[in-house]
Formats: structure tokens, sequence, C-alpha cells
């Protein structure tokens, strides 16, 4: 009944979906899409678009609790809506309790994600550490694609827009973001 009342989610589209509503830009105005808030006053003002995100992190667990293939289709997905935005750089975080590796990738970069990232790590659960990180590293993502199974201590706070992607965990609803319930089962798809 479930099944019925409740039909799985794309994940893949909601990742998408959140890339897209949280890194639009304002680089110029275009009258070919009038600004929605003033058509009902009967006032045509252009919107605000851009062509260019600046960056978005994906940051995948590595405690022991996640598995292999899961952190691989999340890494996957996670870098197809990079290749929808475009962002000019990619921040991929790997993290237990702390962040235990970075890399980056350049726009001209992300079609080589999959194949190039090397995940690390492998302890506790601590989303605190990323938050903290790219504050010490100075980065300013436009938003972040968090993978974990949800058994955290603490879901930290983030001064920008993030989405949890939950793996085998409906019960976990994060206090912080947006979150998209994820199982095995639609990982294989």
């Amino acid at each position: 009944m479930d099944e019925i009342l409740k039909p799985p989610v794309d994940f893949r589209e909601q990742i998408r979906e959140f890339v897209t509503t949280n890194c639009k830009g304002k680089d110029f105005s275009t009258y070919k899409k009038p600004n929605r808030r003033y058509i009902a006053n009967d006032v045509i003002l252009p919107t605000s678009i851009s062509e260019t995100v600046e960056a978005l992190v994906a940051a995948g667990d590595m405690s022991l609790s996640i598995g292999d293939h899961e952190r691989r289709i999340i890494i996957g997905a996670t870098a197809k809506a990079a290749m929808d935005i475009m962002p000019e750089a990619m921040h991929v975080l790997y993290w237990d309790t702390e962040v235990a590796g970075a890399e980056v990738y350049e726009q001209d970069e992300l079609d080589e994600i999959e194949a190039r990232t090397k995940p690390c790590g492998g302890g506790g659960t601590d989303p605190r550490c990323i938050p903290a990180y790219l504050r010490q590293e100075q980065i300013k993502p436009n938003a972040t694609i968090v993978a974990t199974d949800g058994y955290v201590c603490d879901w930290g706070e983030w001064d920008h827009p993030v989405l949890w992607v939950i793996i085998n965990n409906k019960d976990c609803v994060p206090p912080v973001g947006k979150y998209v319930h994820v199982s095995s089962g639609d990982l294989m798809t």
C-alpha cells in the first residue's frame, strides 16, 4: 500500500532540481521570461538570470556504514547534476568525522569526475566537519549535496543551501536543509 500512496522519488531528478533552484545567478536580465512577481499587477519586468554558477559541493559520507556502490552512484548522480548546471568549480569532499579527502574539478573537467575521483575515509559520522572545512578553506558554494545514511550525532550549522541524500533510513529527517530518501534498490537503476 505504501508503494501506491508514496511512489518512489527519482533522487537524481531531486538533485538536479535542487541544484538548479539554488544556484540561480543574477548576471543579467531578460524580458524573454518576465518576472512573475509583478505580472499580477500588470507590470512587466525582466527576470534576472545567469549562465554560470561559481561553486557546487558534493560531500560523500565515507563512514563504515555506507557501501562503496552507494557512494559511487551518488557521486555519479551529482556529477550529472553538475553537468546540467556547469558550475565553474565542483568540490567533491569525502568525510567521516573530518574531511578526509577533497577534490576540485574545473568546468572543463566535470565529465571526468566519476573516472578520477578517489574516495577515502572510513570512521564515524559527523557532518559538522563539512561546513567547518568550507569556512576554513574559504570555499563559498552556491549549494552543497551531502550523501549519508543519516546516522549522525549533529547536523551542523549551514550558511548556504544543503540537500541531504539519505540512504536506507526513511525515519531520518534532518533539521536543516532539504532532504530526499533513497534506498539501495533505487541506486541500482
